[in-house]
């Protein structure tokens, strides 16, 4: 699952263009590092989370791959922790 969440957000930081929005490259570093917490405890503690999450990164790379900046991805990592901490 690690390697989803650093597949996404490596592919987002490789495709989109220099970001002018609110949401830095280093606000993805550390939500980034934040999810891969969430998922490693969801492994020991709910590890049911684990499909879930990863059935909604699946849904959302579609569109993450067409953004144009890192607002999206930011939004998309707050959806994916709050889906882990529920």
């Amino acid at each position: 699952m690690k390697k989803i969440a650093l597949a996404v957000a490596l592919l987002i930081y490789s495709a989109a263009p220099a970001a002018h929005g609110a949401c830095t490259q280093e606000d993805i570093a550390a939500k980034s590092v934040k999810l891969q917490e969430l998922i490693a405890q969801a492994a020991q503690n709910a590890p049911e989370k684990i499909q879930e999450i990863a059935e909604a990164m699946q849904k959302d790379l579609p569109v993450l791959q067409q953004a144009t900046d890192l607002d999206p991805l930011c939004k998309a990592y707050d959806g994916w922790m709050e889906k882990l901490t529920k």
